[in-house]
């Protein structure tokens, strides 16, 4: 044979470019050695990663002659070795890669079409389901030799665990996993949902003005909160939420990938030094508890109000708050405070600032109130956020308390007497609590009419778009009338704007102020 290389300890002539034995499935001495989290290729005997500073022990591919047997103890590598994700920066074990070409069929019911992800996890193929007749997504990991049955079983428990999911709206659908053969190969086939808008990151890739993308860029951000939300009601954590985990299906987000917390539990046990030394989930959006995972107790939903903290600054400001190499991430995430929100984002930034505390516990107690928040920030009304103590930052549950549940400090300023029965409310209360007035929108409407006093005469721009969001709010007659005297104005101005802004761009100041 023209192409042969060599002969694997079975007995089988290996050809040039094989990755694995076809007989055997242990891996040839071609298989080139890679790094578990990014993928670059590495040596055998290198302790760490040099382009990503990812730990290599116990996370590269083995050798040809080092077959690496289920049973082995404390080898976590082959225990979780398909339990991966796009994008994920934990990736453990040897992955054999496939190019499945467009048109193959696999279980007698999946037709290729063309791939869509691929990583050291396996890869993610778009197919024609012809059972159902609709498109998929496929994720195919292989189960090596004398793994296929604990793979089968690791995927099988993930499954489950979605099964304590009652409410999937913001869920991306999955069905059970399923065994077939593919050329001599045991695969693992996982259907699911077809994002067709991509992911959350494609999107805003696609969407890069910060300001036009506002509006839509919060409620992909609702959606994605509501499923988080439905995985905490469950008992789960997702623990690696990031815009490539927030998928978006017939214009919906729905959350995928999640369980990695479930299933560090299982690595911890089998091998503590491994987890401790390489955290849980993807640095740039991992929480400081992540990072230091002394305990797996501690690690949980509060980690996850972080991380959607991260994916709301993000959204609103174009970028993460922190980015560097993993160790400058841990550093940044355990010790730096996040830059301030400006602009227009800047009235969300006491939500992010709350999600975003070092301590869990100062953190929001719930996807709720997270939520709700958003909202109020969207309506201009006043935040749980704004109501925490001045001393500790806490945020007190019992709405009429004075003084701090934590600290005992005197919460008095929080509240405001309501115009029409004069009892008095805390700033983030909606309805007056003796004579059920709206006392959150007497008070936003005063606000706004402070801001609109200056700005009628200053910015009629600027004055008009704020009019227009306190009609739709319910807004009186004379808005409506001053609204068009504030359009007359613009347009009696608008070319002396023109003129002044020609003069000024042929550097000519005298005459632009003129």
């Amino acid at each position: 044979m023209a192409n042969t290389i060599t002969k694997c300890g079975c007995g089988e002539e290996l050809e040039a470019g094989f990755q694995v034995c076809p007989s055997c499935h242990t891996p040839t001495p071609s298989a080139q050695t890679r790094c578990a989290s990014c993928g670059k290729t590495v040596k055998a005997h290198w302790k760490y990663c040099p382009y990503c500073e990812q730990p290599l022990s116990g996370c590269v591919t083995p050798s040809g002659s080092a077959r690496t047997d289920v049973s082995s103890p404390n080898d976590d590598a082959v225990s979780q070795r398909y339990v991966t994700r796009p994008g994920d920066s934990v990736r453990l074990g040897q992955i054999t890669r496939l190019e499945i070409q467009p048109g193959e069929t696999l279980a007698d019911r999946y037709i290729v079409r063309k791939t869509i992800g691929e990583g050291g996890f396996g890869a993610v193929y778009l197919v024609d389901d012809s059972v159902l007749k609709e498109k998929r997504a496929l994720k195919i990991v292989v189960a090596q030799d004398g793994d296929r049955t604990h793979s089968s079983q690791s995927l099988l428990h993930e499954f489950k665990l979605r099964e304590k999911i009652t409410d999937i709206a913001h869920i991306v659908r999955s069905d059970d996993p399923r065994l077939c053969d593919y050329k001599g190969l045991p695969l693992i086939l996982l259907p699911m949902d077809c994002a067709d808008g991509g992911s959350l990151r494609q999107w805003l890739a696609k969407h890069s003005d910060v300001e036009k993308r506002r509006k839509q860029a919060l409620a992909h951000f609702k959606e994605a909160c509501q499923g988080v939300r439905a995985i905490h009601d469950a008992g789960l954590a997702h623990l690696d939420l990031k815009p490539e985990n927030v998928l978006l299906v017939s214009g919906t987000a729905k959350v995928t990938d999640f369980g990695l917390g479930r299933f560090a539990g299982e690595r911890f046990a089998q091998n503590p030094d491994q987890i401790l030394r390489q955290g849980v989930g993807t640095p740039r959006y991992m929480s400081p508890e992540q990072f230091q995972c002394a305990r797996q107790q501690d690690i949980g939903p509060a980690s996850d109000i972080y991380s959607l903290g991260l994916l709301l600054y993000e959204l609103l400001d174009g970028s993460p708050p922190f980015d560097g190499s993993k160790a400058e991430l841990r550093e940044k995430h355990l010790n730096t405070a996040p830059p301030l929100l400006k602009g227009e984002a800047s009235k969300w930034w006491p939500i992010v600032e709350r999600c975003l505390r070092k301590n869990a516990d100062d953190r929001y107690a719930t996807v709720e109130s997270l939520m709700n928040d958003v909202e109020r920030a969207a309506k201009g009304v006043s935040l749980l956020a704004e109501v925490a103590c001045r001393e500790c930052g806490h945020i007190t549950a019992n709405v009429k308390s004075r003084s701090c549940e934590r600290c005992g400090h005197d919460l008095s300023y929080l509240f405001r007497e309501c115009p029409t029965c004069d009892r008095q409310n805390r700033l983030d209360v909606e309805k007056c609590g003796g004579c059920n007035k709206d006392v959150a929108a007497y008070f936003l409407r005063l606000d706004r009419e402070k801001q609109l006093s200056g700005l009628q005469h200053e910015d009629p721009v600027a004055a008009i778009e704020l009019l227009e969001i306190m009609l739709q709010a319910g807004g009186r007659e004379k808005d409506a009338k001053l609204i068009k005297d504030l359009r007359a104005k613009q347009i009696r101005i608008a070319p002396w704007l023109r003129e002044a802004q020609e003069a000024e761009s042929k550097g000519d100041p005298q005459e632009a102020l003129a």
